[in-house]
């Protein structure tokens, strides 16, 4: 199975994202789901899920990890489980989510190193293609 999409890199918003009708999150102790656009930031070593959400599906945090803002400061952050799912590529193991401030959901590395993702920004002329694989 895969998944394969696409942006405008050169338009006003040229971020990579998995369109919410495409990528399923699912709490595995309340079994809450939900789905919402994701941005993919290959830079970002971990993943956000911001509080909106949390709030809006009443997720249980599971744990709490310090974290280092880029400008130095240290702030400890709850941490959500969620499983995801891609156009039925699943993780294999639940992921870790913290609220790190952001209102965007950001996949960062912590899961997509769990799949190969293809940026290929010569498929089209004006079209970065995106390739999601086990």
């Amino acid at each position: 199975m895969s998944y394969i999409g696409s942006f405008q890199p050169y338009s006003s918003d040229p971020i990579p994202v998995i369109d919410q009708s495409r990528i399923l999150f699912t709490e595995p102790f309340i079994k809450a789901s939900f789905r919402e656009t994701a941005i993919i930031d290959t830079g970002a070593d971990v993943s956000n899920i911001p509080a909106r959400l949390i709030n809006h599906h009443n997720l249980p945090d599971r744990d709490w990890e310090d974290f280092r803002y880029p400008n130095g400061p240290i702030r400890s952050c709850p941490i959500f489980l969620l499983r995801v799912e891609v156009n039925g590529l699943r993780t294999m193991v639940v992921e870790r989510f913290g609220d790190y401030g952001f209102d965007e959901l950001i996949l960062g590395r912590n899961l997509l190193n769990r799949w190969r993702i293809v940026l290929d920004p010569s498929h089209r002329r004006g079209l970065l293609e995106i390739e999601i694989e086990d």
